[in-house]
């Protein structure tokens, strides 16, 4: 058996167990129980706001398959991915961020076939039976997407509209994902109250008194419906303050080429078959 520890962005000691190199244990502090990782539990990555950074996103997942020895079930990222075309009219922010960083346009590279994507979705790609679901962001073109869920080359990334819901299916056992992605309206909410939630996306974290600034319909969503775990970003710095006092709500930092404003930017749910869970932040070296 060996251990690695880290301190995770809401101050969390956690300690991963590897048992026949395989990561068979989670401990989220000393005063919670082991959490066993069933053989046929789902094994959900899940990103923050990338901005076109995909690569990057994806090289984690990829790391932390290699470091769990796992394969993941599935991907979630919570909206503004950076999804643009030729006729997208890039918004100034964007524009003046890609000058100093071109890896904030880095949605071309998926949106056409690149071989920097064929490593992850293509006919060889390490990740090309992995489904990567996504919400809309600010800084998404809606356009891109209208027509179709798929929108770009690769059949893996795919878009959920505002009230979609998706049900992951694995040896007869199931998981649903639900997105509220941003500016959506009470109709998209009253399509996902009819069955529960286990992942809910957002862009925006909910409205509370410590985040009076979020998205009200969002936080009444949550407060009516009561997912099992909720991921959201949007505000980037911040997140880990709104995501303390509460239950299985997580905000993910936005992840770039700077690695000190990204820690927990990314993350991993387990599942298992009787809906024991466990999230955890990736370490640093993910």
């Amino acid at each position: 058996m060996t251990q690695f520890s880290y301190k995770d962005p809401l101050e969390r000691e956690i300690y991963l167990l590897k048992k026949n190199d395989q990561l068979s244990e989670i401990v989220v502090s000393l005063f919670k129980e082991s959490y066993k990782i069933e053989k046929d539990s789902f094994k959900i990555g899940v990103l923050g706001d990338l901005h076109g950074h995909i690569t990057k996103g994806l090289e984690k997942m990829q790391k932390w398959e290699k470091f769990s020895n796992q394969k993941l079930d599935a991907i979630v990222q919570i909206g503004d991915l950076g999804v643009f075309n030729e006729h997208t009219a890039l918004d100034k922010t964007t524009l003046e961020l890609s000058e100093k960083d071109p890896d904030e346009l880095g949605f071309k590279d998926y949106y056409l076939q690149s071989n920097k994507a064929d490593h992850f979705f293509g006919n060889k790609g390490v990740l090309k039976n992995t489904p990567f679901y996504f919400c809309l962001g600010n800084h998404d073109d809606p356009e891109v997407m209208e027509y179709t869920n798929q929108p770009c080359f690769y059949k893996n990334i795919k878009f959920m509209p505002n009230g979609e819901l998706i049900k992951l299916i694995k040896k007869k056992k199931s998981i649903n994902i639900g997105a509220l992605g941003h500016n959506h309206a009470s109709n998209n909410i009253n399509k996902l109250s009819r069955e529960k939630l286990d992942i809910l996306l957002t862009h925006q974290p909910p409205k509370s008194l410590i985040n009076p600034r979020g998205d009200r319909k969002t936080g009444d969503f949550i407060n009516n419906f009561s997912p099992t775990y909720t991921f959201f970003g949007h505000i980037h710095t911040g997140v880990f303050d709104i995501t303390f006092p509460y239950s299985n709500l997580f905000g993910l930092a936005e992840l770039s080429n700077d690695e000190n404003k990204s820690k927990g930017s990314s993350g991993i749910l387990y599942i298992s078959p009787e809906k024991k869970s466990q999230f955890i932040y990736l370490p640093d070296l993910i």
